[in-house]
């Protein structure tokens, strides 16, 4: 009896893993929860084609890094898909960022 008495409680143990999991993965939520706001702005502003590139961009395997020449690509694609210049993907690609790092609190030098 003064052993359990004096042993931890399993589920504190199991409450400070579970707080420590979600601690952890706090910054990626936030980041998930700005890119579906930064999205629906887009979607109310009529800028779908935004949009379109960032899906067509950004969210092709997302959980795997790019590599080296790869987003390029992807921009290229897009630009051709869209009959659209590089430049004009790269400046809808831009304006994404930028909403996305205000609504994160982000300094930019761009802003």
């Amino acid at each position: 009896e003064v052993l359990l008495r004096n042993a931890a409680d399993p589920s504190d143990e199991i409450d400070k893993k579970a707080d420590k999991a979600v601690a952890d993965k706090r910054p990626l939520l936030a980041d998930i929860e700005a890119v579906n706001i930064v999205i629906d702005a887009l979607k109310v502003s009529g800028k779908s084609y935004v949009i379109e590139a960032i899906h067509d961009v950004y969210f092709v395997e997302p959980k795997r890094k790019p590599r080296r020449g790869e987003i390029h690509s992807r921009v290229t694609r897009c630009a051709a898909d869209r009959y659209a210049s590089t430049r004009s993907v790269y400046d809808w690609l831009r304006v994404a960022r930028l909403m996305f790092c205000q609504e994160r609190g982000m300094n930019t030098s761009d802003g």
